[in-house]
């Protein structure tokens, strides 16, 4: 899903956006950016499919909720700076689903790790349902950078 997620039009006109972009180094730079969080959140989720795999019905500890949850909360962050920096707009559906994962964090708590995966896996899903729907029957956008 995150794969998904990545390409939903933003990563599709990247290399456009930076090749349109007024201050290409910045821009550059941004991008960059943007991709070490993506990338950080993409370690993060790799480390709770282990946790999940290792202790999948145990007590969910705090650290593990951290990075089952936090991981796709950091890419999901890391998505935003992208399509700010691709089309100069801030994604609300993706802010919203990082509050899901926040809000979820406190019931889940007192689950198991496989439970905690399952409601994050369920907000990534819903996220990518959103995009898929959103651009439905929509024309492919082109970028505005900002810079």
């Amino acid at each position: 899903m995150l794969w998904r997620i990545y390409f939903y039009r933003s990563g599709q006109v990247l290399a456009e956006a930076l090749a349109t972009a007024g201050d290409r180094a910045r821009a550059g730079r941004a991008v960059g950016a943007a991709h070490v969080l993506m990338v950080i959140g993409i370690m993060a989720v790799a480390i709770a499919d282990g946790i999940v795999q290792v202790h999948p019905t145990d007590q969910v500890q705090p650290a593990w909720l951290a990075m089952i949850l936090g991981g796709p909360a950091i890419f999901l962050y890391g998505r935003i700076r992208l399509e700010r920096l691709v089309f100069n707009r801030f994604s609300m559906r993706r802010l919203l689903s990082i509050a899901a994962l926040m809000v979820l964090a406190v019931p889940l708590a007192f689950t198991t790790p496989l439970i905690a995966a399952t409601a994050a896996a369920g907000v990534l899903l819903g996220m990518a349902v959103a995009d898929a729907r959103h651009a439905a029957g929509r024309p492919p956008e082109a970028p505005s950078p900002p810079f």
